[in-house]
């Protein structure tokens, strides 16, 4: 009663306090839960009523619905993610189709969901069973791996294996036909031929396919006269001589609406990058002196991002000019799913390293632009595509249907680095007959991968003589394993950053994480 006639109900006195309990007794609270109508005999006006159901869903209503979710083995994050994400009404989803859970909560997965199914006595070849299975199956061969399809046989088959496995109980591949049917009928997939889309990509792909499409038509371009006109009067004033496939990638970018630059280490894309905003500056009448500008009422034209915090660091520091993340650029957090960007002005945007932005990301750069943007995209095609799903700067650069330009020949290079050349090499698929020769700055040890600690625990123990600890970078190809960088990290930091017990800890300050080792994922 005293919690009735507390302030979280406003309007609901002692008295009405006390007749609710009185005529519901001591579980009024969970009877006015299940069914508010049985207010009515109590003669509440409809304001009184609506107030104290809304109210005690809001509390109660979401420690219950916690409580309930614990009792399914939810952890405490999980659980509030499930409630987040349904209020309420959270537990009713799960007993009519615990196999939501799949596609609306990121970390539940289809055996997650399957052993609340079981429970709740729902049968192995039950529709909605199947379609869970085929949705979590999807899902991993998309996001999970990095496409943005699926091809039928493999969906199929992957879904089978998945939900005998669960139970031990063989399925009819019909069963497994049907469901996928349904599932194109209330467009959850979308099948293009054998190749079965999640609808999120397949919109996805389908709008940065129109967005450039719009992009390439309603732009026009500049006189080319004048571009050669800027251009050799930049190649002057920074003292440069460009080649002429530099100078042509330049002149198109400048030319077209929007431009894929591509090409390996030291080609000369930062070269060319320079030169494409310097001939765009001086055909636009621009100044590149930044303090000029006021981000509120004159934004810089020229905007320069890249998919990490250390790309746009380098951009900075060949360009001159500021650059960000695409993320900060559009004001995103990193959902980029969910989230509306913000518009960007009219003038140039470049975007380096683009080989790790994904579907969903590029999908949302442009919807940030308007029609009148110069967009020019530089990366390298022969990196790793991007961890997320898609593929999108080689996939473009492969329609052959986009401006584009790569850059083959080697620039930035001292004459004794052997390192660029064998990296072209390599993405040739050779083998240079010195591989294994030991050169001023490479060596190449072979040895199985339980030596290798040791191996790295002396290239590291040499350089020390020779480099400072945060000059000294260690990569590897993944985390797990004797070579991994969940057992180098370690090893690392017994050599540079040791424990000494014998000295007060005051005066053995410890680092206990340093990025030491990082992913390598290109040459």
């Amino acid at each position: 009663m005293q919690y009735l006639s507390s302030d979280k109900f406003p309007g609901i006195g002692e008295k009405t306090a006390e007749r609710i309990v009185d005529s519901l007794g001591v579980g009024a609270i969970d009877k006015i839960l299940k069914e508010p109508k049985v207010l009515r005999q109590l003669g509440l006006n409809a304001a009184k009523t609506t107030t104290l159901v809304e109210n005690l869903k809001a509390n109660l209503g979401m420690e219950q619905v916690i409580i309930g979710l614990n009792d399914y083995g939810f952890s405490s994050n999980l659980a509030a993610k499930i409630y987040q994400q349904y209020q309420t009404d959270a537990l009713d989803v799960i007993e009519e189709n615990p196999y939501r859970l799949i596609g609306d909560i990121d970390g539940i997965g289809f055996k997650r969901a399957d052993a609340i199914a079981a429970k709740l006595n729902i049968t192995p070849d039950d529709p909605m069973r199947i379609s869970g299975a085929l949705i979590d199956t999807l899902q991993q061969q998309t996001d999970g791996t990095g496409d943005t399809y699926c091809q039928l046989d493999t969906l199929v088959k992957q879904t089978i294996n998945l939900l005998e496995s669960a139970r031990n109980i063989a399925i009819d591949p019909n069963l497994v036909a049907d469901s996928l049917i349904q599932l194109g009928k209330s467009n959850q997939v979308i099948a293009d031929g054998k190749r079965i889309f999640p609808k999120r990509l397949f919109d996805a792909e389908n709008n940065i396919a129109a967005r450039l499409k719009r992009l390439m038509t309603d732009a026009e371009a500049p006189d080319e006269a004048a571009i050669k006109k800027a251009l050799k009067t930049v190649e002057k004033e920074i003292g440069i001589d460009y080649d002429p496939v530099q100078r042509d990638a330049i002149l198109t970018a400048i030319k077209e609406p929007f431009f894929m630059l591509t090409g390996g280490p030291g080609t000369g894309k930062t070269t060319v990058i320079n030169g494409i905003v310097r001939v765009y500056a001086a055909l636009n009448d621009l100044s590149l002196d930044i303090n000029k500008y006021n981000d509120e009422t004159k934004p810089f034209p020229i905007m320069l991002a890249a998919p990490t915090g250390r790309a746009s660091k380098r951009m900075t520091e060949t360009t001159g000019l500021p650059a960000s993340t695409i993320h900060r650029l559009l004001g995103l957090s990193v959902d980029t799913q969910d989230f509306e960007p913000k518009e960007l002005p009219d003038g140039l945007l470049i975007v380096d390293e683009m080989s790790m932005v994904d579907t969903y990301l590029f999908r949302t750069l442009l919807n940030s632009l308007h029609a009148d943007i110069k967009l020019i995209l530089v990366g390298d095609k022969d990196q790793l595509p991007s961890v997320g799903p898609g593929q999108v700067f080689a996939d473009l650069l492969s329609s052959h249907v986009l401006p584009s330009q790569e850059l083959t020949h080697i620039h930035r290079q001292d004459a004794t680095s052997s390192i660029i050349p064998l990296a072209h090499a390599i993405n040739r698929g050779e083998l240079p007959a010195d591989l294994l020769k030991p050169q001023a700055d490479r060596s190449f040890f072979v040895c199985p991968p339980e030596q290798i600690q040791s191996v790295v625990a002396q290239v590291i123990q040499k350089a020390q003589g020779k480099f400072a600890p945060l000059a000294i970078q260690i990569l590897a190809p993944m985390y797990r394993g004797t070579a991994g960088i969940d057992a180098l990290n370690p090893l690392a930091q017994s050599i540079l950053n040791p424990k000494r017990a014998s000295a007060p800890k005051k005066w053995n300050p410890e680092i206990r994480s340093i990025a030491s080792v990082t992913r390598c994922y290109s040459w």
